[in-house]
C-alpha cells in the first residue's frame, strides 16, 4: 500500500509535471454580449453555464480537425437567434477552424467577421490591414479597457452653447471666459487612436439588434 505522504507528494507536483492549460480571456462587453478569446481549441471553448450572446475571437488561434469538429458542435447547441455567435476570424486562424465557417453552412444565430484573406470569407468582411489588427489584438486584455479599442473619439471639444447662454444670463461678459488656446500648426497630430475593427463591428451589430428587439428571449 502506497504511503499517503507518497501520495501527497505527487498529488502536489502534478500542477507542475502537467500544467493545466490556461483559461480563456474574457470580458463583459456589455450587460448581455461576453468576449471569449479562444487562442487553442477546444480547450477554450465556452462552457455552457451561461448561456449569452457573445463574441468568440478565432483570430490567430490553433486546432485540428477534431478542435474544428468540437467548434462546429459547441457552434450548433450554443447560436441562435436568442444567443448569437459573432466569430471573429482571419486568414491567420488555424485552417482546420475555418473549414467549419462560410462558405459552409452554419446554425442560426452565427455571423463570421473578420479581415478576407486565402480559406476565409467571412459574413461581413472589415476593411483594416493584418498588422493593424494584430496590434489591436496584442492590445486586448483584461487590464485594457475594451472601450478603448472598440469606441472611436476624435478628441474634439464640443462648444457648449447653453452653458455659454447661462453664463451671460448670470452677468458673466465675454472678457470673464479664458481665452482660446492657439492652435499651433506645425505640433504634430497626435496619433490615431488604435482601433479593433473587427471586434467594433461585432459590438455594433449586436447592439443594433438589440436596439431593433431581434434578440428573442
Amino acid at each position: 500500500m502506497k504511503s499517503p505522504v507518497l501520495i501527497l507528494i505527487v498529488l502536489l507536483a502534478l500542477p507542475a509535471i502537467c500544467p493545466l492549460p490556461a483559461a480563456p480571456l474574457t470580458h463583459e462587453l456589455s450587460r448581455d454580449l461576453t468576449y471569449v478569446r479562444a487562442t487553442a481549441l477546444p480547450a477554450d471553448l465556452p462552457g455552457q453555464m451561461d448561456l449569452r450572446a457573445c463574441v468568440l475571437d478565432l483570430r490567430y488561434a490553433t486546432g485540428d480537425e477534431a478542435a474544428a469538429v468540437a467548434l462546429a458542435g459547441w457552434l450548433k447547441f450554443h447560436a441562435s437567434a436568442r444567443t448569437p455567435v459573432f466569430i471573429l476570424a482571419n486568414a491567420a486562424t488555424a485552417a482546420a477552424l475555418l473549414d467549419v465557417l462560410p462558405p459552409r453552412a452554419l446554425p442560426a444565430g452565427t455571423l463570421t467577421l473578420g479581415l478576407p484573406g486565402p480559406g476565409f470569407t467571412p459574413d461581413i468582411a472589415i476593411k483594416t490591414d493584418a498588422d493593424t489588427e494584430r496590434r489591436a489584438y496584442d492590445a486586448f486584455a483584461p487590464v485594457n479597457p475594451s472601450a478603448a479599442l472598440v469606441d472611436e473619439n476624435d478628441g474634439k471639444i464640443r462648444y457648449d452653447e447653453a452653458a455659454m447662454v447661462r453664463e451671460l444670463a448670470a452677468g458673466a461678459t465675454p472678457a470673464d471666459h479664458e481665452p482660446a488656446p492657439e492652435i499651433n500648426p506645425a505640433a504634430p497630430a497626435a496619433p490615431a487612436p488604435l482601433i479593433d475593427r473587427t471586434l467594433q463591428r461585432a459590438v455594433h451589430v449586436h447592439r443594433g439588434l438589440a436596439t431593433l428587439k431581434l434578440l428573442r428571449g
